[in-house]
């Protein structure tokens, strides 16, 4: 009885995400925001879709080799195929069953099974995009504290208003949050710290924590793998955001510099990545359209649409085909059973 209210709510839950969707994407093309002319005109230059497809296929390789990075560091060694059609599996996940049944279940279960150290296994998979989202605070404070020296010294870009500098110093204050707190984890006399002890045991599930902690200080204490994916996780971004940039050139957005584009592109994805809704739809939109209206731009929504179809592209094609062959050879892969494993986490 409890798996079925489980699985109402989940259903519940997955129906509201798209109910969202469609309202927003109706709100945007009812208010002119969404401009379906600019994005038959993009979509008739099939050579920047596939320039596009395939930086974003890079940035997707990059960052498999940052996990596997990762992996190393906690003694585990997974070769670049079984590790890609796992990523690439998970990204199909996400994007069918953006509930419970996140990509990252999919890779954490999958290589955990045989494994004795699981929680450090789960951890790298957590510590991956905790990365990821890092890399993009880092470019973005990077561009913007070196436009506001640039304010300070007199020779402020035209795009440097009272709007802009308060974003830029959100996510200065956010970056230095997130530095905190990696200070919290990985630096040893801090993370062995009484306090942080005295924080973890108040916390529930204590136990699981504990052995993600454990696993986590490991990784910090393996400074050459850990610098190593910071770097690549920067050369997986710069390629990501080399794809959107054309797709940008595909809409004739030529307003915006390179360095506004290092600025505006993180901040984007940043709130493209809040779990609101399958691949971040609707909320990208909405993102890029108020961010890139700050530098005048008022095809920021079409970008997103464009950056949503080549990702979801990606991720049903080639995730999909992947899935399908993965889920004939081994049926613990199969989506029926990913969502027991996803109420079974919830049950512990």
């Amino acid at each position: 009885m409890g798996s079925q209210k489980r699985g109402f709510k989940s259903y519940l839950l997955d129906a509201a995400k798209l109910l969202f969707v469609i309202v927003v994407f109706v709100f945007l093309y009812k208010s002119g925001k969404l401009d379906l002319n600019a994005l038959s005109v993009a979509l008739a230059k099939p050579g920047y879709v596939v320039i596009s497809l395939f930086l974003t296929f890079l940035a997707m390789l990059i960052s498999v080799e940052r996990w596997r990075t990762l992996l190393r560091a906690v003694d585990i060694s997974v070769d670049m195929k079984p590790a890609l059609n796992l990523t690439l599996i998970g990204s199909f996940f996400n994007v069918v069953f953006p509930g419970a049944v996140g990509g990252d279940i999919v890779k954490a279960y999958y290589l955990a099974r045989g494994q004795q150290n699981k929680a450090a296994l789960v951890t790298t998979v957590v510590f991956d995009r905790v990365l990821g989202l890092y890399t993009m605070i880092f470019v973005a404070a990077v561009a913007g504290a070196v436009a506001a020296m640039f304010a300070t010294s007199g020779e402020a870009p035209a795009w440097w208003n009272s709007s802009t500098k308060a974003l830029v110093m959100f996510i200065a204050a956010l970056f230095v949050a997130a530095n905190l707190g990696a200070l919290i984890f990985l630096e040893r006399r801090i993370s062995e710290s009484r306090f942080v002890n005295r924080v973890i045991s108040a916390l529930p599930m204590q136990d699981k924590i504990r052995k993600i902690h454990a696993a986590t200080k490991s990784i910090g204490r393996q400074s050459g793998h850990t610098i190593y994916a910071f770097f690549l996780s920067l050369l997986s971004q710069l390629a990501l955001y080399g794809s959107i940039w054309i797709l940008a050139a595909a809409l004739n957005i030529t307003g915006l510099s390179v360095g506004q584009y290092f600025f505006v592109l993180p901040v984007c994805l940043l709130i493209n990545s809040i779990p609101v809704s399958p691949g971040g739809l609707g909320v990208g939109e909405m993102a890029f359209g108020a961010v890139f209206a700050l530098f005048a731009s008022n095809k920021g929504v079409e970008l997103a649409v464009l950056y949503h179809a080549v990702s979801f592209a990606l991720a049903l094609g080639l995730g999909g085909l992947v899935y399908l062959v993965f889920s004939r050879r081994d049926n613990l892969v199969s989506i029926t059973h990913m969502q027991k494993l996803a109420e079974q986490e919830e049950d512990n």
